[in-house]
């Protein structure tokens, strides 16, 4: 370039004239640049004391996820104290912070499609502490304004882990409330008094017949829908809850917003909060259906859809009025508890429809005995219950009286009934109980009549006896044994004894075990005299579970001895009896660790305790049959129940009916009988024993007749151990036995 020329000295004036302006205009430019400078370092400061002081987390990231910057807001969520220890600490974001590590891939593809993330909810983990948490984040990516090539990303991070949780509950809430058979709700009382509902379920509103988006959620405004005669009593529900804590158990009749009427049944729990406050959180069903069948059940029960009496609830209502009217008037009157004989061999071999026939014409004939003031009522099955008022003030005349009365009721069953084209004849037992005046509640008259009839049908039936003063005071005293029960095992009271069985041989093959309770006041006590004490106590499992134990030591000594490890052992048992996890746990637990051959064991099962059993007792018993266990069915009789039994449970033996057994010497139809129960265990190769055999007829008749194994009086009573042992070593009793089957001639 040539150097200027200055040819003068007004060349040099130009010069320096463009020289100060020069000057003039860089001071301007420098003055200029430093003023924007000092502008631009100002609006930075602002912008970084505003991202500093953000309420949310704020970053600036490279491309490839490592941290430039963080706000203290972003520290503080990560768990840290200063910005330096964050970002020396984050590496991999991807790895490091989301729990879900792909989803760092799909916020960086969506950040590059379109060039921002906007409410991307991710499950996070808090970086130091490692907590999981949920956020919500929005970036931006930032470019090079040249040529538009991404430099790096910043956004902001919103911690919303309770928001989350909330809405994730309140999700779940409402598909579990739209799965339950009602709806949910919440009630709050807040310290001013007044009501709010935080909460309303999908399924409230419909119960309600209002739509989800109804807008009032006052707990007030859905109180025109309460029928206006149960409001009142809606109301107290609360106060009174308010006051005592207690739980909201109450029902109610609503008329819906679209006009139907129903019935509801609400539950509400209280819970205490901060400030007085209460909050109720309660379920509400539609019972319009179970309230509409308990109004026809109540119209109903009053009276038996078989026969048309007074059902057992109006009686027992009736028996509590009479037991008042004889303390007041100091009288007597009197309650008969009757059961029909032989209803059950009918009802079995004619059928139900003749059974509730003979059961119609037996209401008929008892109805004609009674007078205004006095009743008959069907109690349960085949039992009736008779109360006759106004028997006299003196005891004996009262007597006297309920005796005249039995033997009248005696007198209906004399003639036939006719059931269809046949005539059949049916006898009744009969417990008579005097109520006196000063006499205990109903269940106890009830109790002492139903006794009474039970003894009259230990004796034969057809027949009747009233339970006297003393008898009384002797039931009363047996009463008293219960509180002695559960000490009984404790204090070693209770042992066992055995009962011989025999083969045709006069061969000792085992025994039926009993227990018997020594009462250090009452002397011995047999099994039927505290077994149903102890059934109704809830300690007849722990007695079973002593006499299984007990067997089980007997079992463990004999097998350990060769002249008694052929011996085998019956025990009495029920369905009950099985199910209960105290007697399984001995049998399937305690007898094989034990080394016992479980085939040396036999459950008795009686056959009137089959007719109600559950579906399980197959199982149950097919469960201990393959432990060895053996089963028997006692007191088989010739009905089709008892086949059917046989047939579906797994027994191995069957124990004559005593009552067959005891008229095989009068009556042809009994050794005929027999006779068939005896071909029918040949064919269903079970064994037949014969039990409470008292005189050698019988068991003559049986041996012929085919029976192998015997059991009673004849032979040897219950005895103890010792002497069970003494006569099983001892030589066969042959002259015990039958000659012929002595012989072996069966």
């Amino acid at each position: 370039m040539d150097m200027m020329t200055i040819s003068g000295p007004g060349d040099l004036t130009l010069l320096n004239q463009a020289l100060a302006c020069t000057t003039v205009l860089s001071v301007a430019l420098a003055g200029f640049c430093f003023l924007r400078y000092r502008k631009l370092e100002n609006s930075s400061r602002e912008i970084q004391s505003t991202i500093n002081n953000l309420g949310e987390g704020f970053y600036r990231s490279t491309l490839d996820g490592r941290q430039l910057s963080a706000n203290p807001a972003l520290v503080h969520l990560n768990g840290y104290e200063s910005e330096a220890e964050l970002l020396a600490s984050v590496n991999d974001i991807a790895k490091e912070w989301y729990v879900d590590p792909n989803r760092r891939n799909t916020f960086k593809r969506m950040l590059f499609e379109r060039g921002k993330v906007t409410n991307f909810v991710s499950e996070i983990y808090r970086h130091k502490s490692r907590e999981r948490i949920w956020i919500s984040e929005n970036a931006r990516l930032v470019c090079n304004p040249e040529n538009g090539e991404p430099l790096y990303y910043e956004g902001t991070v919103r911690e919303i882990t309770d928001q989350f949780r909330h809405a994730e509950l309140r999700n779940r809430l409402e598909k579990l409330a739209e799965n339950l058979p009602g709806g949910l709700f919440q009630v709050l009382r807040c310290a001013d008094g007044k009501y709010t509902a935080p909460y309303l379920s999908r399924s409230f509103m419909k119960l309600m017949g209002l739509p989800p988006s109804y807008e009032s959620r006052s707990p007030s405004s859905f109180l025109k829908f309460i029928h206006s005669e149960d409001l009142g009593a809606y109301l107290a529900t609360f106060q009174d809850s308010a006051k005592s804590f207690s739980q909201i158990n109450h029902q109610f009749r609503l008329r819906r917003a679209d006009g139907k009427k129903t019935w509801m049944h609400m539950t509400a729990t209280p819970e205490k909060l901060p400030g007085n406050e209460i909050i109720w959180h309660g379920h509400i069903n539609d019972i319009t259906r179970e309230k509409l069948e308990e109004l026809d059940r109540t119209r109903v029960s009053m009276e038996d859809t078989v026969t048309g009496l007074a059902t057992r609830r109006v009686m027992i209502e009736r028996l509590s009025s009479v037991i008042r009217a004889c303390d007041m008037h100091d009288e007597h009157a009197a309650l008969f508890f009757l059961d029909l004989d032989n209803f059950k061999a009918i009802n079995d071999q004619y059928g139900h429809e003749t059974g509730d026939e003979l059961l119609r014409l037996v209401a008929g004939k008892l109805r004609k005995l009674v007078q205004d003031t006095d009743m008959v009522t069907r109690f349960a099955g085949d039992e009736f219950v008779l109360i006759f008022e106004h028997l006299g003030k003196d005891a004996r005349v009262a007597e006297n009286a309920a005796s005249a009365i039995a033997s009248t009721i005696m007198e209906v069953f004399r003639d036939s009934f006719a059931l269809g084209e046949d005539e059949h004849f049916t006898a009744p037992s009969i417990g008579v109980a005097l109520i006196a005046p000063g006499m205990p509640g109903a269940d106890s008259i009830l109790r002492r009549a139903d006794r009474a009839m039970y003894r009259v049908k230990e004796n034969g039936g057809n027949s009747f006896v009233i339970c006297k003063e003393d008898e009384e005071k002797e039931e009363r005293s047996f009463a008293e044994l219960k509180k002695d029960l559960p000490l009984a095992i404790e204090r070693n009271q209770f042992e066992l004894v055995l009962q011989p069985q025999y083969n045709a041989l006069g061969e000792i093959t085992g025994a039926e075990v009993f227990p018997r309770w020594n009462h250090p006041v009452h002397g011995v006590l047999l099994p039927e005299e505290f077994m149903p004490e102890a059934t109704r106590s809830g300690l007849s499992g722990q007695i079973h579970r002593w006499i299984l134990t007990r067997t089980a030591s007997i079992l463990v000594d004999w097998h350990a001895r060769p002249e008694t490890d052929h011996l085998q052992l019956s025990v009495n048992a029920s369905p009950a009896y099985l199910a209960d996890p105290a007697v399984r746990e001995v049998i399937t637990d305690f007898m094989p660790d034990a080394g016992i051959d479980l085939s040396h064991l036999t459950l008795e099962l009686p056959e009137h305790a089959l007719h109600r059993t559950s579906d399980n007792l197959a199982v149950q018993m097919e469960e201990m049959r393959q432990l060895g266990v053996r089963f028997c069915l006692d007191g088989f009789g010739s009905g089709a129940s008892s086949l059917h039994h046989l047939v579906m449970l797994p027994f191995d033996e069957i124990k004559l009916d005593s009552t067959s057994i005891a008229t095989t010497e009068q009556r042809t139809g009994s050794r005929n009988s027999v006779e068939n129960i005896i071909e029918i265990s040949k064919a269903l190769v079970l064994e037949t024993i014969a039990s409470k055999i008292a005189t050698a007829a019988q068991a003559e008749n049986l041996a012929r007749r085919g029976c192998r194994r015997f059991q009673g009086y004849l032979f040897s009573p219950p005895v103890s151990r010792h002497v069970f042992e003494a006569k099983a070593l001892a030589s066969p009793l042959r002259e015990s036995l039958p000659r012929d089957a002595a012989n072996g001639h069966i």
